[in-house]
């Protein structure tokens, strides 16, 4: 783990920020705050070390290339979550910066999740022969494989109902409206976690889809 605790969150939502300052401290980390008229970009400078920074999408920083130079020379990880009124339109651009990006609310096992994955993702290395994460790539032996920001490999399939058996996801006819689906994903090591689907995101199977999907899911 990160040697610092700290996660810096950066909104002009109080209400946001009371939500993730509650669930940063639930997750064992230390929440801090830009202070009252200070710049996002000088609570970047004056909060180090920090494990990682948390930003709303709807703040201007999001659209600065600056902001994300400053971010990307301190090394630090980022994760941001779409702000009230958000019309997420960023997100295929913070995507191919290699951040997550992700929406409230989520639990604490969720918010924890994005941090690692945040902290863990270098999303600052542009090397040219480094693989673009996150990835999805279906193989014969497999089926639908998502790989995250981090390398790791999940596969990913549908179990429906009370019914155990696992689906391919896309791989058959679509379930009924009132049949829930749970949309698992196991990696190398046998870990898994799970989401429940809606029936119009059972086909989003898009790699911005499951990811989504993926950093909302639960252990267990």
């Amino acid at each position: 783990m990160s040697p610092s605790s700290t996660v810096l969150l950066l909104s002009q939502d109080a209400m946001a920020l009371a939500l993730l300052g509650l669930l940063v401290e639930l997750a064992d980390l230390t929440p801090v705050f830009a202070e009252e008229g200070e710049h996002p970009e000088d609570a970047l400078n004056r909060v180090r070390p920090a494990f990682v920074v948390v930003v709303d999408d709807t703040m201007d920083e999001v659209r600065s290339d600056l902001f994300f130079a400053r971010a990307a020379q301190r090394k630090v990880g980022l994760a941001i979550f779409a702000g009230r009124g958000s019309r997420r339109e960023l997100a295929p651009e913070i995507g191919r910066r290699g951040i997550p990006y992700f929406e409230p609310p989520v639990d604490v096992d969720d918010l924890a999740r994005i941090l690692r994955t945040a902290w863990q993702t270098e999303w600052w290395r542009r090397s040219g022969d480094r693989r673009a994460l996150p990835a999805a790539e279906r193989t014969a032996e497999r089926g639908l494989v998502f790989v995250d920001r981090t390398g790791r490999h999940w596969q990913v399939y549908d179990r429906r109902g009370s019914d155990r058996r696992q689906h391919a996801p896309g791989g058959d006819a679509a379930p009924s409206s009132s049949q829930p689906i749970t949309r698992v994903f196991v990696n190398e090591q046998g870990d898994s976690v799970s989401t429940h689907v809606a029936a119009h995101e059972v086909p989003e199977l898009g790699v911005e889809h499951l990811e989504r999907q993926f950093l909302r899911a639960s252990a267990g």
